[in-house]
């Protein structure tokens, strides 16, 4: 799902975190009928400024409402990194705001204490001087 607010405001929930609990919710039904399903990967955008005005909690709920539901789990619905047999939470890392880097250790401390624990990893957006949307990429960042 992509990074649009970073919080509850700007209608975060409306526009983000809802239609993914929907997703989770559907294809969670469907894995539990049998019928297979792909993982569900999210990613929260907490820019550095947010630290500031703390309007970076989106990425809360995600952990809380999805990634650590036990039901979830048990059905393997969370995208999960088959090297490290972990769950990938993705973090966008844009040049200009980066990702704020106490909310990032935030996201890994409670990935440790959950089993399995998360990996965070960091996502940036490349994009060609134009005003197509269409010619951006996304590239793993390495931590």
């Amino acid at each position: 799902m992509g990074p649009g607010c970073p919080g509850m405001s700007c209608q975060g929930d409306v526009l983000e975190l809802r239609p993914t609990e929907v997703l989770f919710e559907e294809w969670g039904k469907l894995r539990a009928a049998g019928v297979p399903t792909p993982q569900i990967a999210v990613w929260a955008n907490i820019p550095s400024f947010s630290a500031q005005n703390t309007t970076a909690t989106l990425w809360q709920h995600y952990l809380d409402r999805l990634y650590f539901n036990a039901s979830y789990q048990q059905l393997g619905l969370v995208f999960t990194d088959e090297f490290r047999n972990k769950p990938v939470f993705y973090v966008p890392a844009n040049p200009q705001f980066p990702p704020d880097a106490g909310i990032v250790q935030k996201i890994e401390d409670r990935g440790v204490r959950t089993a399995p624990p998360l990996f965070v990893v960091r996502l940036r957006r490349e994009c060609e001087h134009s005003l197509s949307f269409a010619a951006c990429s996304f590239l793993l960042c390495s931590k």
